[in-house]
């Protein structure tokens, strides 16, 4: 999915990015959610979310369930590499955390798996030049 997709997913001033496993596979467009409005808010306004798109989450140690809609797959990310992959997280489930980890990926449950992506996995991210 391309970011003219995704732009209408998100409210706000979200800048955006590609991510996909180094070496290749296929590849999500994302939305990066940098203030803290953004962050806070997180998927809490989507009443689903479609395969190939996530959330980026910058300062992310601790996440939460509550008052989600759908389940989520959340990876957490330090520099490019994952570190800790939660499947199928349902909501109001207590919150996760993975204090050593500064950003998450929240995207459609069983995403990570269609992706196959795992724990080690490096990955690339191309942020649009053109965005803030």
């Amino acid at each position: 999915m391309e970011k003219e997709a995704i732009t209408d997913l998100f409210e706000g001033n979200y800048s955006f990015c590609k991510i996909s496993k180094e070496g290749g596979g296929a590849f999500i467009a994302a939305a990066r959610a940098e203030s803290s409005k953004e962050r806070r808010q997180g998927l809490l306004k989507q009443p689903s979310l479609p395969s190939g798109v996530a959330l980026i989450i910058s300062a992310a140690p601790l996440l939460h369930s509550l008052k989600m809609k759908f389940p989520i797959d959340v990876v957490w990310i330090r520099g490019n590499k994952i570190h800790k992959i939660v499947a199928c997280w349902r909501p109001s489930k207590p919150p996760v955390r993975a204090s050593w980890a500064w950003t998450c990926l929240e995207m459609k449950a069983d995403e990570a798996e269609r992706l196959n992506w795992n724990v080690g996995d490096q990955l690339l991210i191309e942020r649009d030049d053109n965005e803030r």
